[in-house]
């Protein structure tokens, strides 16, 4: 099942230990924008980047572009 997280799931500890210790269930992505809003939350209370990645890391989330590639002439 594909799951889409928000930044608030990142402030409920219980469901994100829940979610890793269920991480086979699930394809798990987040958007570049949620990426940001959690990452200054995170350094916000003194977590920093590297706990956010590892959070990240254990869920085996995908940061999702916001942005569509664009193709260049030679991918057409």
């Amino acid at each position: 099942m594909k799951v889409g997280l928000d930044s608030t799931v990142f402030k409920n500890r219980k469901f994100i230990d829940w979610l890793i210790s269920n991480r086979g269930r699930f394809e798990t992505h987040i958007s570049e924008v949620v990426y940001i809003e959690t990452l200054l939350w995170y350094k916000r209370i003194g977590i920093g980047k590297e706990g956010f990645d590892d959070d990240l890391n254990e869920l085996k989330a995908e940061k999702k572009s916001f942005f569509k590639k664009k193709r260049s002439k030679q991918d057409t």
